[in-house]
C-alpha cells in the first residue's frame, strides 16, 4: 500500500495493548501512521474503533498464516484500491531469502465503513458532508 507508515500485525489486540490504542485513538492512530491491523480475532467493538478512525481492520482467514509472518518481512497489501464489501484482501510478505507468502485476509466491511476510511476517518466523511 502506497504511502503507508506501518501496517501492525498483531496475534490479538486485547487487554492493556487494546486500552492504549484506545488512548492513543483520540489523536487518532491513522495520524500516527498505522494504516492497518491485522489480527487473528478482534472484539468488535475494538474493530469498530478502528474502522471509525480509518485504520483497515483485517483478520486472517487461515490463524496460522500468521506464523508464516518474519519479524524482517517486506509486506504490503493487495486489494485495497478495490476494497469492496464481502472483496478479497491479501497480505503479500517478501521474506528475507527471497521466498514469498500470499496470507488470505477477511474483513467486515461495509460501503459506509468503506467511506470512512477513503475520507482518513468517520469523522472526517462527516465534516466533507457537512460541507457540501
Amino acid at each position: 500500500l502506497e504511502g503507508v507508515d506501518e501496517i501492525e500485525v498483531l496475534e490479538k489486540m486485547m487487554g492493556m495493548e487494546v486500552r492504549e490504542w484506545e488512548y492513543e485513538g483520540e489523536r487518532g492512530v491513522r495520524h500516527m501512521g498505522v494504516m492497518a491491523v491485522i489480527v487473528k480475532s478482534f472484539a468488535r467493538i475494538h474493530e469498530t474503533n478502528l474502522k471509525k478512525q480509518g485504520v483497515l481492520a483485517f483478520t486472517f482467514r487461515d490463524k496460522s498464516d500468521y506464523d508464516k509472518i518474519q519479524e524482517r518481512d517486506v509486506v504490503s497489501l493487495k486489494g485495497i484500491v478495490d476494497l469492496a464489501p464481502s472483496s478479497e484482501v491479501r497480505l503479500r510478505c517478501e521474506h528475507e531469502d527471497g521466498s514469498v507468502d500470499e496470507i488470505h485476509l477477511d474483513h467486515t466491511y461495509n460501503q459506509i465503513q468503506i467511506d470512512w476510511f477513503k475520507a482518513g476517518s468517520a469523522l472526517n466523511k462527516i465534516r466533507e458532508k457537512s460541507n457540501s
